[in-house]
């Protein structure tokens, strides 16, 4: 290699000129010398006075100096590598660091100043990559100054510009089932007692979503966990909560927590609220925007994992289009021992409860099997409806209204029965053949017994079969006539009726 004229022991520093006439032959990488302190090879350069910042040792095998660079000293002695005109101080190949003596570190900057104590950046675009170690020993890549989040400033930011991948990626290699990991702990301890027991309540971490609102940053949502119990050795129960910041607010609230025994809570605040959606809601959206008829729309399931049962579903809730309209179904299904789980029960997208049926037709329709009947109940209450009304003329019998009507107040004429769905939908409507119905019309009488002369359906005369096979010709003097009567549809617009008249005094 080139050789470097020192003054070893002359007890004088080099010149500039010498050390510029030194460079000026070297064209391959320094191989052995070696500067320490202020010297080269022993030979002092500038003050030899030992301060904070000089290098205490640097070999520079791998490192390639221009010709024209310039070596310098400040008072203190640390040396300066500058290039002169248009020559450069580069490192040609990669500089090991080495560190025999293990006590000590391998690399130390110190930042005497209160600018960053490392910039490290592309000089073709230093705005766009820098890396910075500022002087408060925040790490910072990015930008070259620290930005506050919430009043928070971060001991290490990734700031990322247009153009630049805005992520933080961590990838792992290992044949096996492992994958990395995101740590986040809390002692309340110091360094001499790092693992002081936390207490119930304590946050463990959060991470935390923030966005500008053109004054700084404000957050918009965050992910907790803290301790949710009492912990012990071996023993740290823990609860998850997720918070969103609502519109018009500044900070976020919670909306979701699973807790330390796996419950899952929907929080929300409805005061106030008369209307509906409220603030705690569970939703399952099915992004499908050219829905079909029967098409399902999201399950709530249930499942054991005994692997003696083979891990089945018990129970499941789905909802499922009815027609290819938005309208849809609310299924609940059961699975019996060792079986499958199969519908049990379905509310359709009109209201109507089949339990045992998948087509109701009615308010609630049941269907029983050939070993069990369809509905039982200890006790039922009908509705009826109680009116001073007279009994005259043609009354209209709405069955959706009432299973007993009873009019208080002396029939004033003989009458005719009309039995109707509603005013606006027909008992043909809601019927479907071999079915039927049965309803009560008290009727009350004074000195003139008035009856029911005639009976209807849809406005349709039909002919009664009476009880006794006699239709009554009057009805009962001062007493309650109660008139039965046994509906049945047999066929479209087809009704059979059966009547009976009873007196009550």
């Amino acid at each position: 290699m080139a050789s470097i004229t020192t003054r070893a022991g002359k007890g004088s520093p080099l010149t500039n000129a010498e050390l510029d006439a030194n460079f000026n032959n070297i064209n391959a990488q320094l191989s052995t010398a070696v500067i320490t302190g202020g010297t080269i090879d022993g030979a002092t350069i500038g003050a030899t006075t030992a301060t904070t910042g000089k290098f205490s040792q640097l070999d520079v095998d791998n490192l390639r100096l221009d010709a024209n660079t310039i070596i310098s000293t400040d008072t203190n002695g640390n040396i300066t590598l500058t290039p002169n005109g248009t020559g450069t101080v580069a490192i040609s190949k990669a500089t090991i660091v080495e560190v025999t003596d293990n006590t000590n570190a391998a690399l130390r900057i110190t930042q005497l100043g209160t600018g960053n104590a490392l910039l490290v950046e592309d000089d073709t675009n230093p705005d766009a990559t820098p890396f910075v170690i500022d002087a408060s020993g925040n790490v910072i890549k990015g930008r070259t100054s620290q930005v506050a989040f919430s009043g928070t400033t971060p001991g290490t930011l990734i700031a990322n510009n247009v153009g630049a991948a805005a992520n933080l990626g961590q990838l792992y290699y290992a044949n096996n089932s492992s994958g990395p990991f995101l740590l986040l702990g809390k002692s309340r301890g110091s360094s001499g007692a790092p693992f002081t027991t936390v207490s119930s309540g304590d946050t463990l971490g959060t991470v935390q979503f923030e966005g500008a609102d053109g004054t700084g940053l404000i957050v918009g949502a965050s992910i907790s966990t803290a301790v949710d119990g009492t912990p012990g050795t071996s023993d740290m129960p823990g609860r998850l909560v997720f918070s969103t910041t609502a519109d018009g607010a500044s900070s976020p609230t919670e909306r979701m927590r699973i807790d330390s025994t796996g419950a899952v809570e929907i929080r929300g605040n409805n005061s106030g609220i008369t209307s509906n959606p409220p603030n705690n809601i569970l939703r399952f959206l099915d992004t499908d925007t050219t829905t079909t008829g029967t098409q399902p729309q999201g399950r709530i399931e249930w499942q054991v994992s005994d692997s003696s049962a083979g891990a089945p579903v018990t129970a499941y809730i789905e909802s499922t289009s009815q027609t290819i309209e938005a309208g849809g179904n609310l299924i609940m299904a059961t699975a019996p021992t060792g079986g499958t789980a199969t519908e049990r029960m379905r509310i359709t997208a009109g209201g109507d409860v089949g339990i045992g049926t998948t087509s109701p037709t009615s308010g609630l329709q049941t269907a029983g099997s050939s070993s069990k009947s369809a509905f039982r109940t200890p006790n039922i209450a009908e509705v009826n409806t109680v009116s001073a009304t007279a009994a005259t003329g043609t009354i209209n019998y709405d069955v959706t209204t009432q299973s007993i009507l009873y009019y208080t107040t002396n029939a004033s004429g003989n009458f005719t029965v009309n039995f109707r769905g509603s005013s606006g939908t027909s008992l043909d409507t809601i019927m479907s053949t071999g079915e039927s119905m049965s309803v009560t019309f008290l009727v009350t009488n004074g000195a003139t017994a008035y009856y029911n002369s005639a009976v209807q359906v849809d406005g349709s005369s039909v002919t009664p079969k009476w009880q006794g096979g006699t239709a009554p010709t009057s009805g009962n003097a001062s007493s309650i006539d109660s008139y039965t009567y046994v509906i049945i549809k047999t066929g479209s617009a087809a009704f059979t009726v059966l009547a009976a008249q009873t007196k009550f005094a």
